[in-house]
């Protein structure tokens, strides 16, 4: 299975699903880590043109920690928006290309304006790259592709329906998120292992990270598609 993560900024991935992505290509899947846009805002009073490329060199080594490929559609931080209809093109080019047999990203609602944006846009580009009518340099998806969304920040307005054991890889998502030492303050840290510990007490494992499926139509799927 080739599993494609969008994730709004360079460190969204690690820090919702990365111990699920390692998972996946621990088993053999083919991964990819793409990062919408190169988070080049992330930091007050530096230089956002050096921060974006600093972040996405972090954002580089934890793909490379979780044994996936790393890729960026380099748009600017702040600026993903869901009615952005050359940034819905260029995302359906991607996918196209990527040919993903699942996608995972942000839930429609969650706290920052660019994960809501990406989750739109990544609804909509999903359902136009499985349009045989569409012209594009790429083939369209033989089939319109199930969409899991992550966990949002702190839970909040998020009901999971599916968890996904951690503890193997707990290592392995540590170093993926300590990649991004350009934003991660330790109190945020401690925030998101938290929430580990939280959604794995709901499931009976030490750590967890939590996901709800895309409830749309021809995205349904009657198998277990997570690790």
């Amino acid at each position: 299975m080739k599993v494609l993560g969008l994730g709004a900024h360079p460190d969204d991935l690690e820090v919702f699903c990365g111990g699920t992505l390692a998972l996946f290509a621990a088993r053999g899947d083919e991964v990819v880590m793409c990062h919408a846009s190169i988070g080049n805002l992330g930091t007050p009073g530096g230089d956002p043109a050096e921060l974006g490329d600093q972040r996405t060199r972090e954002a580089r080594r934890a793909a490379e920690r979780a044994g996936a490929e790393h890729a960026t559609l380099g748009w600017r931080d702040g600026t993903i928006r869901a009615e952005d209809s050359e940034q819905r093109e260029a995302l359906e080019e991607f996918i196209r290309q990527c040919a993903p047999d699942l996608v995972i990203t942000h839930p429609e609602a969650d706290y920052h304006p660019d994960h809501r944006g990406l989750s739109r846009l990544v609804l909509d580009a999903t359902h136009r790259a499985a349009n045989p009518v569409r012209k594009s340099s790429y083939p369209p998806l033989r089939e319109h592709i199930p969409i899991i969304y992550t966990e949002s920040e702190t839970g909040l307005e998020f009901e999971p329906t599916e968890w996904v054991d951690i503890g193997p890889v707990l290592e392995v998502k540590r170093d993926m998120v300590a990649a991004h030492a350009s934003q991660l303050e330790p109190l945020e840290i401690e925030q998101h292992r938290a929430t580990e510990l939280f959604r794995g007490m709901q499931c009976g494992v030490a750590r967890a990270e939590a996901f709800r499926p895309c409830m749309r139509w021809l995205r349904v799927r009657t198998r277990r598609l997570l690790p």
